[in-house]
């Protein structure tokens, strides 16, 4: 599955960036980092454009982990192994664009 290759691929950059080690509710500002770190975050975005809810927002437009870096910027690789790995087993989710996309091909 294509996905989960994805998955496997970001997963090995991520190891391989250099990242400053700071969580991603550090809040910090960019400019206190040493010059070539980094910092990732991971979204999923889906949901259904047509279905906007009171406030004006899409609901599930963008799919987080409820653990690790909740989609922040995070420069911590625990935290980010844990908002891939949310990702790896959500990617199903009816909120997503692959659930979508995954239901046609199998029409």
């Amino acid at each position: 599955n294509g996905y989960f290759a994805l998955i496997e691929m970001i997963k090995d950059w991520v190891y391989l960036l250099p990242l400053p080690g700071d969580v991603g509710a550090a809040g910090k500002d960019p400019t206190q980092y040493a010059r070539g770190s980094a910092r990732v975050a991971v979204v999923q975005f889906g949901g259904d454009e047509r279905l906007v809810d009171a406030s004006g927002k899409v609901p599930g437009s963008a799919l987080v982990s409820p653990d690790g870096a909740k989609g922040r910027l995070s420069g911590y690789v625990p935290e980010l192994r844990q908002d891939l790995s949310f990702q790896e087993h959500t990617h199903m989710a009816k909120d997503t664009f692959l659930f979508d996309a995954l239901e046609m091909a199998a029409e």
